[in-house]
């Protein structure tokens, strides 16, 4: 099976909260590694100018937590903000969302992140880390 890396199918999107003419009335949203995006009261500043806005489709994960399987993807029909230490990045439409989620989350997916991971103690997976990604293609 040939494999391709991820940086052909994903982009990194960064739409700041003030930006928005009313932020203010955005639901907050989190991640979980069992629940994925969920709304949440667990704000990091009151001030969420510095916020991510995340929409439908878009995946959103932290860093230092994708590693035990905490990433998303938005559901249809949800708008909202997360946190700035946060990763927002979208498909391109070479690549069904659901299936790169399944992937992430997968036993090989995960090995992946591990892998691709920096840090001594706590490792991170950078944006341009998830790019190197290698995603098999039948």
């Amino acid at each position: 099976m040939a494999t391709a890396s991820l940086t052909d199918f994903i982009v990194k999107k960064s739409i700041r909260a003030e930006s928005l003419p009313t932020f203010e009335s955005i639901v907050v949203l989190g991640v979980s590694n069992k629940l994925g995006i969920t709304v949440t009261d667990h704000k990091k500043s009151k001030d969420l100018a510095k916020y991510l806005l995340i929409e439908e489709g878009d995946f959103a994960y932290n860093p230092y937590r994708i590693n035990v399987g905490s990433i998303g993807l938005v559901p249809k029909g949800i708008r909202g903000l997360v946190s700035p230490a946060y990763v927002v990045f979208s498909t391109t439409d070479k690549l069904i969302p659901e299936l790169l989620l399944d992937f992430l989350k997968s036993q090989e997916g995960l090995r992946q992140v591990s892998k691709y991971a920096r840090g001594t103690v706590r490792k991170a997976l950078r944006f341009e880390d998830l790019c190197q990604i290698e995603l098999p293609i039948p």
